[in-house]
């Protein structure tokens, strides 16, 4: 990988040939990848799919400047994540300052792993699967299975790989070009860092690996002898900035062709299994998108439910909803419940917080949706306006402390409240009306999401035989 600075230095220099009306292509459109496993797989165009996340190698413009008619085929090993590169295009600028060094650009891309001929990049396809293979047997350790839909075939597995290993850290620094092209934001972690491990998801047909998925998972120390397992697809450094803000989220990758196939739902699984085991504090994640928060919503909503202690102060909530005896405070799970659902499933406070609104909506009849839009109003309203005094903010220090292998990357965290006469920045007062339509376009937005996650667990519980009487299309009528 290329160090930022020669990456700034290649955006700079190409603004210059933007300004002469030099030829370019989009870099969305001119690359595409391709999984590939045997020679066959060549011909096979459904493989392919574009980046989605250009930005780090071709600037915010996302322009590849000095060619016409640009095609960039990127062929990856699917499961060692060797490359090749075929690059094509009609015409090419003849002055080689005003075109992009897109040989080079590959090279800072891929590093070591990018092959520079096809032939001995073909001939090699099966000695990646074998070291694939080998990895797999000396470090991994098998976390669960599951069996393809009507193909007795082909097995999907999930592995947890600890970066221990010179050969495991070598083929994660493979990832980091997909990590970086379809992870948005993200960068790549340290490898050297024994406290990282990455979870595998892995589809196996006739003894042929393919990789479908996967998550970096960051064991954090939690005081006094437990731990955190957060996913995160984000540097150590970096991930120092959100440890600031009191709700630690993640991230995780499943490949496009696979995705929308239960990848990520077995990803997730497999995680939750392993903290369940080591009896880890929580489990967080790193800045999920909108369609990976609501499948682990989902995901814990159908857990919770399970739960009869949860299922019972649920039903007794709802039934005070129903009777018009509440406050805002039954759109919040009873503190000492969520004490009770952290230490024995693992999910964060904040966590089930989102899932209590979810099993209270689920369990409400659309005659309800009135009531329910008010408290939800009234909560997020008391969160967004609270008092001068509750709005003093909590602050939180970072001391570094040595460690086994790097003492410039380990650190203890303390909190403190600003003490009174401090320097402090006070917004002014909110317009009455500014208050009400945000709060109005909040309590939109926070509902559509519970709404989604209602309408796929009410699937579930139906199709497990316990049906609930949520009814989607009444209530998206009312909303």
């Amino acid at each position: 990988m290329g160090d930022e600075s020669s990456s700034k230095r290649r955006k700079v220099a190409f603004s210059s040939a933007a300004d002469r009306n030099a030829e370019f292509c989009l870099a969305k459109d001119a690359i595409k990848l391709h999984l590939v496993s045997s020679i066959d797989d060549f011909q096979d165009s459904n493989l392919g799919f574009c980046p989605t996340f250009l930005e780090e190698h071709f600037g915010e413009s996302g322009k590849i400047y000095g060619y016409k008619g640009l095609k960039v085929d990127i062929w990856l090993h699917s499961s060692s994540f060797h490359a090749y590169a075929d690059i094509k295009y009609d015409s090419i600028v003849p002055v080689p300052k005003s075109r992009e060094k897109l040989e080079d650009v590959l090279k800072d891309v891929f590093g070591d792993g990018l092959v520079e001929n096809r032939d001995i990049f073909s001939k090699q396809l099966s000695s990646f699967s074998s070291q694939f293979s080998d990895l797999l047997s000396k470090y991994a350790e098998h976390i669960a299975s599951w069996q393809a839909p009507a193909d007795s075939f082909t097995r999907n597995q999930v592995f947890r790989l600890e970066l221990a290993s010179s050969e495991s850290r070598v083929w994660h620094q493979r990832l980091n070009p997909l990590v970086l092209w379809f992870v948005e934001g993200a960068s790549c972690i340290e490898v050297d860092d024994p406290r990282w491990e990455v979870y595998v998801a892995v589809e196996t047909t006739r003894d042929v690996h393919k990789v479908t998925g996967f998550c970096n998972v960051y064991r954090f120390f939690h005081y006094p002898d437990s731990s955190r397992l957060r996913i995160s697809q984000v540097s150590l450094e970096r991930s120092l900035t959100h440890l600031f803000n009191p709700a630690l989220l993640f991230q995780i990758l499943v490949l496009p062709p696979y995705q929308n196939k239960q990848h990520g739902y077995h990803l997730v699984n497999a995680v939750n299994d392993i903290a369940m085991r080591r009896n880890s504090f929580d489990v967080t994640m790193e800045d999920p998108s909108d369609k990976l928060q609501l499948l682990r919503d989902c995901m814990d909503v159908m857990r919770l439910l399970d739960s009869t202690p949860v299922l019972s102060q649920v039903r007794l909530a709802v039934q005070r909803i129903k009777e018009g005896k509440t406050g805002s405070e039954e759109l919040l799970p009873p503190s000492n419940l969520a004490c009770v659902v952290r230490r024995e499933l693992k999910i964060s406070k904040v966590q089930f917080k989102r899932c209590w609104e979810v099993m209270i909506l689920v369990h409400l009849d659309p005659g309800d949706e009135k009531a329910f839009t008010e408290l939800l109003s009234k909560r997020l309203s008391a969160e967004l306006f609270e008092s001068k005094e509750s709005q003093q903010p909590k602050l939180k220090h970072v001391v570094d402390t040595e460690n086994k292998y790097d003492s410039s990357k380990t650190f203890v965290m303390m909190k403190f409240r600003q003490r009174d006469g401090g320097d402090e920045a006070q917004d002014g007062e909110v317009d009455a009306s500014q208050r009400e339509e945000a709060l109005k376009e909040l309590v939109k937005e926070k509902k559509s999401h519970i709404l989604s996650a209602v309408k796929k667990v009410a699937s579930l519980c139906n199709l497990r035989g316990t049906p609930v009487h949520f009814n989607p299309r009444v209530w998206i009528e009312q909303s």
